[in-house]
């Protein structure tokens, strides 16, 4: 499996050994050196280093065909400059607060000069 820096210029040494020891928060994981979205047939991430912002955040999701209000979720919403200037989004869908906040931590904890918040 290959693996693609959502960030023009900026990638990781071994994003592959980084993957399989990352740890997993829910159906997302996070390494040492970036967080990582799964998606077929390449897996993308984002390395620390480009990660600008953090937060975690209530919200609520309307499945396709859904009527009515839509059940609670919680974000983990990644701010990043992907390396031609601009500023990117990337979201984290979780069903429960518990490993979005852990998440978000440890997202933290891993990158320097991170501005982060919770925003009920």
């Amino acid at each position: 499996m290959s693996y693609k820096s959502l960030v023009e210029g900026l990638t990781i040494d071994d994003p592959k050994a980084d993957r399989k020891n990352s740890i997993c928060f829910d159906r997302y994981h996070a390494g040492e050196k970036a967080v990582y979205l799964d998606h077929l047939p390449h897996d993308k991430y984002i390395p620390y280093a480009a990660v600008k912002r953090v937060w975690c955040q209530a919200s609520q999701y309307n499945g396709i065909g859904a009527c009515g209000k839509g059940f609670p979720v919680f974000l983990v919403c990644v701010e990043y400059d992907n390396g031609l200037g601009e500023t990117k989004l990337q979201k984290y869908m979780f069903e429960f607060r518990e490993p979005a906040e852990r998440m978000t931590d440890f997202v933290k904890a891993h990158c320097n000069n991170l501005n982060v918040y919770y925003d009920d």
